[in-house]
């Protein structure tokens, strides 16, 4: 394995942009989460952590309700992501059908029949 060295090209490197949109980053932040899967209460967790510094930085800029706020409005466009994992030896299962959402979820708000995931 490559040793690190301080002048290393390869090294992630985060760097403000002076003329930069905020609302824009902080957007293209929730919606990167939100289409992994992630919670909202994990997403919030990000954004109070220190840690994660551009997202920490929005959250002190704009504060906890515009950044609750924006969850919500992304989660309204994107709502409950479901990933599938298919194992190659895995029998076929059909896929549900198109009218299957109002099953779940009537009003369509979760988006393609999706519950909301258990906050475990």
């Amino acid at each position: 394995m490559k040793t690190v060295e301080p002048d290393d090209p390869m090294e992630l490197i985060g760097i403000g942009v002076p003329d930069g949109d905020p609302d824009l980053v902080a957007r293209c932040l929730v919606e990167e989460f939100v289409r992994l899967g992630v919670s909202d209460a994990r997403l919030m967790t990000l954004f109070r952590n220190p840690f994660f510094a551009g997202a920490h930085a929005l959250y002190r800029l704009r504060g906890e309700a515009y950044v609750e706020a924006l969850i919500a409005e992304v989660r309204r466009q994107w709502g409950y992501p479901r990933h599938t994992v298919v194992h190659p030896s895995a029998p076929e299962i059909a896929a549900p059908s198109a009218g299957s959402a109002g099953a779940t979820d009537p009003g369509g708000r979760l988006g393609r029949g999706a519950k909301p995931p258990s906050e475990d």
